[in-house]
């Protein structure tokens, strides 16, 4: 592991947003490219409930799902290249981006930095972490819409 102490640096993570100066032309930008979402009906609703966060690599984009009826906080789903948005493990956002991590050790470590940054992030192993908490699972959404 690296000698910083900052998990999103170890997870290839930014923190994302419309005014954000991290976007690459990449998938945060297309994720977050209301024109041109706007060309594809659906796509363009489905992505009015995903409040876009943080970017790991260039193939993810994680953010809460705001559909209606969800429970609170929201949950967090995320968005792949494909454009497909899927929900994923954790109850928050911290807990869903170690829900990546290959075991018990490096989940306790960022676990612990992540408190130490002030989040709230109780789980130290893989199987502490959360199945999702997703109500209206956005792929179920996609083929209905």
């Amino acid at each position: 592991m690296q000698d910083s102490p900052d998990p999103l640096e170890y997870l290839d993570a930014r923190i994302i947003g419309p005014e954000s100066a991290t976007w690459d032309d990449g998938l945060a930008q297309a994720v977050l490219d209301d024109e041109a979402n706007s060309e594809v009906p659906h796509f363009a609703k489905l992505l009015s409930y995903f409040l876009a966060a943080v970017m790991v690599g260039t193939d993810f984009v994680y953010g809460y799902w705001l559909y209606p009826g969800e429970v609170w906080p929201p949950p967090i789903v995320c968005a792949d290249t494909e454009g497909t948005l899927f929900a994923v493990s954790g109850a928050s956002l911290a807990e869903a981006l170690l829900a990546n991590c290959e075991d018990d050790a490096e989940v306790a470590l960022l676990g612990q930095w992540f408190t130490n940054l002030g989040l709230s992030v109780k789980v130290r192993s893989v199987s502490e972490i959360p199945d999702s908490l997703v109500r209206m699972d956005p792929e179920i959404l996609e083929r209905e819409l």
